[in-house]
């Protein structure tokens, strides 16, 4: 086959994932996506594959507000006028997760522990799961008088964290594509 460009038939050796800012690569509210991109085998060609991964927002993710704001109504509002043993007990413990993961890996990126600015792992969400199970329902009943293990709170928390991490995978899956790649 005469003409045809020997890098056509060549294996993609590297992958990189880098933000791009570049004009169409930003929702509505201006947040940036990072464009997956790979190299060819000749360094001085890039060839774009049209991948795009939204960025999380940490404190302005929707999910987090929408965690924080319930927070707020119910704990100022809802709990002083009704008696409903849920809301009084467990409603804030499923709130856990969504409401504080965000705001602790802000803090985690800010220090560099956190390399990048995807949506929570599996991992990530795991591990604060548990960790914050171990300090408040472990933890905390010896180091503080009104404070009780309560396996329902254990529940709660982990039903906040299956809903976040569904939550985020969607919000992950629904990336836009690229308008300017083919």
């Amino acid at each position: 086959m005469q003409g045809a460009s020997p890098l056509r038939n060549r294996k993609l050796r590297k992958f990189e994932t880098r933000p791009c800012h570049r004009r169409g690569n930003t929702d509505r509210r201006g947040h940036g996506y990072l464009h997956r991109q790979t190299w060819t085998s000749s360094p001085l060609r890039l060839r774009d594959l049209g991948v795009t991964v939204k960025l999380f927002a940490y404190g302005r993710d929707p999910l987090c507000l929408i965690a924080m704001g319930s927070y707020v109504i119910n704990r100022w509002a809802l709990k002083p006028a009704v008696d409903i043993a849920f809301l009084e007990n467990h409603f804030n413990d499923l709130l856990l997760i969504p409401a504080a993961l965000p705001l602790i890996l802000w803090v985690q990126r800010k220090l560099n522990w956190r390399t990048d600015d995807r949506f929570p792992s599996l991992s990530e969400i795991s591990l604060h799961l548990i960790m914050w199970s171990l300090i408040a329902e472990g933890a905390g009943p010896h180091l503080f008088a009104h404070a009780t293990a309560d396996w329902r709170d254990l529940v709660a928390y982990t039903a906040g964290a299956i809903l976040s991490g569904l939550w985020w995978h969607h919000s992950t899956a629904k990336s836009p594509k690229n308008p300017s790649s083919p």
